[in-house]
């Protein structure tokens, strides 16, 4: 029977290792731990001719590493009609237009302050955030309208003018039974962007295309392993907070690896 068990054990050992140097062909390409993303951003509120007196300030943040998941979202103005309704409202999604996702209202100075936070999947939190906004990730702006429903402030968080930005994680096969794999590492904030790519199990001495939302912004070249390294970010990538996904495609424009962004 040890005999035995030995003899399995090794040759699971040995597959295992047949696959991760097929893949890799030598350092890995993939990372061991959970996948992690730290995404927040600050935007000042832009008014309107509608509410032309009105200052304030908007914050989110998201963060996921394995199961663990914090968002929270802090919004200030003033300058608003004292004692008064208004609406939170918000693009999100793949939708163009604003929605109204929540009911606030100023006090007797005229200044308003909405603060949510959510834990795990949606839950948890006193003032937990509205599902309308989940997850904030997906949010692209937001804003306060009035009784008369007319905008009188907003901000776009892509126009945010400070954000920290972290994204580590696999990148997912397009064949589940291919040998390609890879990973990225993505470190931004409103001064500079760091990136890496990692790829392995690719066809040797062939070029590869960079795709950032589809849209293809630089060609590689693998070595004679099948692999490719990318640091350097492209000068005409579309702005981070815009990203939306990423993308290696071989040489006839097909997906071999790929992640939507931020999540």
């Amino acid at each position: 029977m040890k005999t035995t068990w030995l003899l399995t054990i090794g040759i699971a050992t040995v597959c295992t290792a047949l696959t991760e140097s097929h893949a890799a062909n030598g350092k890995p390409v993939t990372r061991r731990g959970t996948s992690v993303l730290h995404y927040t951003t600050q935007n000042d509120l832009v008014a309107t001719e509608n509410g032309s007196n009105v200052v304030g300030s908007l914050r989110l943040e998201f963060k996921e590493q394995g199961h663990s998941q914090k968002q929270s979202l802090r919004l200030y103005a003033s300058g608003l009609e004292t004692n008064s309704p208004y609406g939170l409202i918000a693009v999100v999604g793949d939708d163009t237009n604003a929605v109204r996702v929540a009911d606030v209202s100023a006090n007797t100075k005229g200044r308003l302050r909405v603060s949510y936070m959510s834990k795990g999947q949606g839950n948890g939190g006193k003032n937990p955030v509205p599902d309308a906004l989940l997850p904030l990730t997906d949010v692209h702006s937001l804003g306060l309208e009035n009784a008369s429903t007319q905008t009188v402030a907003y901000a776009w968080i892509a126009d945010a003018h400070r954000f920290h930005y972290l994204v580590k994680r696999n990148l997912t096969p397009e064949d589940t039974n291919g040998l390609a794999a890879g990973s990225i590492s993505l470190i931004a904030n409103h001064n500079r962007v760091h990136f890496r790519l990692l790829a392995g199990g690719l066809n040797a001495t062939n070029d590869y295309h960079l795709a950032l939302n589809s849209d293809i912004v630089s060609t590689v070249s693998t070595d004679t392993d099948g692999r490719v390294e990318i640091r350097d970010w492209p000068t005409n990538a579309p702005s981070v907070l815009d990203l939306r996904s990423l993308s290696i495609l071989d040489g006839s424009s097909n997906v071999v690896l790929s992640t939507t962004l931020p999540r």
